[in-house]
């Protein structure tokens, strides 16, 4: 537990930005609730702040052993039970990253290396998202 001055010290700091930069304290409160998210080529995604989301469809008889993936610092590679490889934004931390499967999907979580907001999964080159 902090002292009194330390857990008032945020709250303090919100209201004084309020007062004195009104529209940069909009933009940033619009910032953290409005997380990116998207759909691709069969999954969805959602950053969740510290971590991302990708929610890949399967057929829902699909079991643990027809299911493989693997992550690399900027892409997440699906071998089983279909070839789909997605480039990410920014990189993500390895050890951080797991899949839950479930009743027609895979539950992929990405740590990411940065707790900062993604405003896209995948990496673009040349308008072209990979």
């Amino acid at each position: 537990v902090g002292s009194f001055w330390m857990t008032r010290a945020v709250t303090e700091n919100l209201q004084h930005q309020s007062a004195t930069q009104p529209e940069e304290h909009a933009k940033a409160q619009a910032a953290e609730e409005k997380a990116a998210s998207g759909t691709g080529d069969g999954y969805t995604w959602k950053d969740e702040g510290e971590e991302l989301e990708v929610v890949f469809q399967i057929p829902p008889s699909t079991g643990k052993r027809d299911v493989k993936i693997e992550f690399r610092r900027q892409e997440i590679r699906m071998l089983k039970p279909e070839v789909k490889t997605l480039k990410l934004y920014k990189a993500v931390d390895i050890d951080g990253c797991s899949l839950t499967l479930g009743s027609g999907q895979i539950v992929v979580t990405l740590e990411k290396c940065a707790a900062e907001p993604w405003p896209q999964l995948l990496k673009e080159v040349e308008g072209l998202y990979l």
